[in-house]
């Protein structure tokens, strides 16, 4: 399995590659980061790092 094609393995922390955001819960496409934060409460205030 090519990893870089595929995206990176999950991870407990979310991680940025290609304009999406991995981690263990988002599955195997990940999420756009917009749709990432949209999922919390106080994304205007938690710092991502992205």
């Amino acid at each position: 399995m090519d990893a870089a094609a595929d995206g990176p393995p999950p991870s407990p922390r979310p991680s940025r590659y290609n304009g999406r955001v991995y981690d263990a819960w988002t599955g195997r496409g990940g999420d756009t980061i917009a749709d990432y934060k949209a999922q919390w409460t106080r994304h205007h205030i938690i710092d991502f790092g992205f």
